[in-house]
């Protein structure tokens, strides 16, 4: 059973194909379950691959099916990998080049997967065969796919799948609980950190209490507009204590949580409103004080290679970085939405990168896209932009065509933004489900980066 939210079938994606076929061929059942996005977005899926090599290859909730348009922004986030039914591995890593580079390892992405035995396998094991029956129809029972497992090792753990099919968000009460019951430090590592108010709260309140609260997020993004998202709101924790780090060096895709060096959350999901209420997710918890020890000593060496972000330095970024955040910062509840894999389509397909990738230069009558921020969203039914490049600034002017609530978010939320800044290079036109934004100046997301 493997399911990746990416599975790309060149570099280390194409050793991984050959595997599963060599294994398909000595009779081995293999189930490959890869998400929707990756096999539409890139040229370099996996998919074919594997289905040309006799491998069974499902694809989860593909949206071009008209039942399942409304679902577009439900994507399945799971790494899982069981072998035999008795060998389980989980994390945040995807199978793609960008985390295996074996011709040049330091510029590799920087992630963390987890290797299990004992009976959270056969938990892994039946959330990848949910997963399985809904996108094939086919359901995973008994031998070989499950078989007895007794304890192994000596850390409690239990796999906290969470997706927009359950109300309950077993995942959010976790983080929360973790939160409320630290005593004395709450560590984190993520990739993207655009919580909602009730996740800063609970942090916070934390940091109040006399906890610890490091908060390690990398210095450069894959995806800018989720960075810039992140800037937008760094200061709702700062002020109240918590420390921020950021992790120069190659991308740290890494997701992990500590607390009091005893209690460790690791998985799939980021600190974001995607990963709580949208995606499909896979953690695992664990309460073991010599292995939380080890994984709060890991953030530790990271935080120690890391520069502190100070309240200062958020509150010195220029009037255009500030209003670029705070933009980007509007669309929090879609955030992360483009993959890496998207944002390459966009600039190699029919949207031509600029000098700057938020500097986007958009065909007309090309799909979905805000063009400000680079951010396709399900409401928008068409954007036009034009970039103009002078010296280290960007002009950029978008017309959004939008259904539902999205032109009122959008109208109320420039014009709070407007008037908050003082701004005059902001102009809004408004009509009947027609917003005009023109003249957003926008500066080079390297500005934004602590000095």
């Amino acid at each position: 059973m493997l399911a990746s939210y990416i599975f790309n079938g060149d570099g280390i994606g194409a050793q991984f194909v050959d595997a599963l076929a060599r294994a398909a061929q000595r009779g081995v059942e293999v189930r490959v379950l890869i998400d929707d996005v990756d096999v539409r977005f890139t040229r370099r899926s996996a998919a074919k691959p594997l289905s040309r090599a006799g491998v069974r290859v499902g694809i989860f909730n593909p949206p071009i099916v008209p039942a399942r348009m409304n679902a577009v922004h439900l994507r399945n986030h799971r790494k899982i990998l069981v072998v035999d039914g008795a060998l389980g591995f989980t994390g945040g890593m995807n199978i793609d080049r960008r985390y295996w580079n074996s011709q040049a390892p330091a510029e590799a992405y920087r992630d963390l997967h987890f290797r299990m035995r004992g009976p959270v396998v056969a938990q892994l094991g039946e959330v990848f065969a949910d997963d399985w029956q809904f996108a094939t129809g086919e359901a995973l029972r008994g031998a070989p796919w499950f078989v007895p497992l007794e304890a192994a090792g000596d850390v409690l753990a239990r796999c906290i799948d969470d997706g927009p099919d359950d109300s309950a968000e077993p995942l959010r009460w976790s983080i929360v609980g973790g939160l409320n019951q630290a005593q004395r430090s709450v560590r984190v590592l993520t990739p993207y950190f655009v919580p909602d108010g009730a996740l800063i709260t609970a942090v916070d309140v934390a940091a109040m209490r006399g906890v610890e609260v490091d908060i390690v997020l990398p210095a450069r993004s894959d995806l800018p507009h989720v960075h810039w998202a992140a800037w937008g709101q760094l200061w709702q924790v700062l002020e109240r204590g918590c420390r921020i780090w950021s992790s120069a060096g190659p991308f740290d895709h890494s997701k992990l949580m500590v607390v009091d060096g005893a209690w460790t959350l690791l998985g799939s999901a980021n600190w974001d409103a995607r990963s709580l209420r949208l995606n499909f997710e896979l953690n695992v918890e664990c309460y073991s004080v010599e292995f939380g020890a080890r994984m709060d000593g890991l953030v530790q060496a990271r935080i120690n290679a890391a520069q502190r972000v100070t309240m200062d330095q958020v509150n010195a970024r220029s009037l255009p970085v500030k209003l670029r955040d705070g933009v980007a910062r509007l669309f929090a509840p879609f955030l992360p939405f483009a993959t890496e894999e998207v944002w390459s389509w966009w600039r190699t397909g029919s949207v031509h990168r600029a000098a700057w990738p938020a500097a986007l230069e958009i065909a007309d009558g090309d799909t979905a896209m805000l063009g400000t921020v680079g951010i396709a969203l399900s409401g928008i039914r068409k954007a036009k932009s034009e970039a103009k490049v002078k010296q280290r600034t960007e002009v950029l002017t978008a017309t959004i065509t939008a259904t539902g609530p999205l032109v009122a978010q959008l109208r109320a939320g420039l014009n709070d933004l407007k008037a908050a800044a003082n701004a005059q290079d902001i102009v809004l036109e408004t009509g009947d489900g027609e917003l005009t934004v023109s003249d957003v100046v926008l500066v080079p997301a390297e500005e934004n980066a602590p000095a």
